[in-house]
């Protein structure tokens, strides 16, 4: 198959796309031509709701997607894009393991953790901030689990998608990442986080008493 697209956005080379949806993920490996982008190879693998919450399927139902596509295809693969349900959080300890159960996308947060974590997004958010500010959104999470329970030193929040990029990144067969394991996250998941994407940086406000 081809897809027409404008030549100044392609990118040469062959890239892996993948989607980790609500029900499942679906990964297509594309090649950039002078005619648009080929698609060299596609497939996907469905979850039931309750393993889509799990991240240790993230990974292995990527892994088992991956080996029904074509073999050559994956292994010509030079850049990678990770997609995930936006606003889907968990924490992780230094060593890479899952230190709390991750919250997906739709989870508002509770209880009386939640409400003084909304009490203080609330309190230091700009008016116009609208995404932090829902029950859903991934600083609300992240804020009520300090309210829980200290963080651990090495302990680092990471979307949906940033956590199975850097899985991928570190080749690992399992949910943990192992140590030294990098990080990394796109505007779209860091702006319910409260980043700033105007000015790339993380704002006064969460820096200066948002966060414990």
């Amino acid at each position: 198959a081809l897809m027409a697209a404008t030549a100044s956005a392609l990118r040469p080379g062959v890239s892996l796309g993948v989607d980790l949806g609500t029900s499942g993920v679906r990964v297509n490996v594309v090649e950039a031509t002078e005619r648009g982008v080929a698609v060299l190879s596609e497939a996907s693998t469905r979850w039931s709701d309750a393993d889509g919450r799990r991240p240790e399927v993230w990974i292995s139902a990527l892994r088992d997607t991956l080996r029904n596509c074509d073999a050559a295809a994956v292994a010509r693969v030079s850049t990678v894009a990770v997609s995930g349900t936006s606003a889907s959080t968990l924490l992780l300890d230094g060593a890479g393991r899952v230190a709390r159960p991750a919250m997906m996308y739709a989870d508002p947060v509770g209880g009386d953790a939640g409400a003084r974590a909304l009490e203080i997004i609330k309190a230091r958010a700009p008016a116009e901030h609208t995404a932090t500010k829902s029950a859903t959104s991934a600083l609300a999470k992240l804020l009520t689990w300090a309210q829980e329970a200290p963080f651990a030193d090495g302990d680092a929040a990471a979307h949906q998608a940033d956590y199975v990029a850097a899985a991928l990144a570190a080749g690992v067969a399992d949910e943990r990442l192992g140590d030294g394991f990098v990080l990394c996250s796109d505007w779209h998941n860091s702006l319910k986080m409260g980043y700033d994407i105007a000015a790339l940086e993380w704002p006064a406000w969460i820096l200066e008493g948002c966060l414990p």
